[in-house]
């Protein structure tokens, strides 16, 4: 899997509908923001390079999450 399209093409019939209409809304609101792959899910980044929101799928649902929630390694701030 190399590319966001590759990403949705292989999600669950029932969960790629509700993806694909996340990343339509993603794109419109954040026009250019670029797509990648980052920790197993689709990320759209800001054009300063950070992540904006990641959109993923599970067996029994999918999410759109923001940066925070994607990554286990970051902490809360002090």
């Amino acid at each position: 899997m190399k590319t966001v399209d590759d990403y949705l093409a292989e999600a669950p019939k029932d969960k790629r509908a509700a993806l694909i209409k996340l990343r339509k809304a993603i794109r419109a609101a954040a026009p250019n923001a670029t797509e990648g792959l980052g920790y197993g899910m689709a990320v759209f980044k800001h054009p300063n390079g950070k992540p904006l929101v990641y959109l993923a799928y599970w067996k029994d649902h999918c999410a759109l999450m923001g940066p925070a929630a994607a990554s286990s390694t970051r902490t809360p701030a002090s």
